[in-house]
């Protein structure tokens, strides 16, 4: 079964890679290769078997180190 697959990003020409049975978005703003090989290394097992916890997708924010400094 596969628990990931590409799909077309709402940006022009990029890519998202998505799970299925979390319905989340793994990747995003992707070329459609980097989608593809993304892809596929994930159905081949390179993941979470299609249970990513979510804590990995958050962003968070980086402190700017260079503002410290000046």
């Amino acid at each position: 079964m596969m628990n990931y697959k590409s799909i077309r990003s709402d940006k022009v020409n990029l890519f998202d890679v998505h799970e299925s049975h979390t319905d989340q978005i793994i990747l995003s703003g992707l070329t459609s290769e980097v989608a593809k090989k993304t892809t596929r290394h994930l159905n081949m097992g390179g993941g979470f078997d299609g249970n990513t916890p979510s804590f990995f997708l958050a962003v968070i924010p980086r402190p700017n180190f260079a503002e410290s400094f000046a």
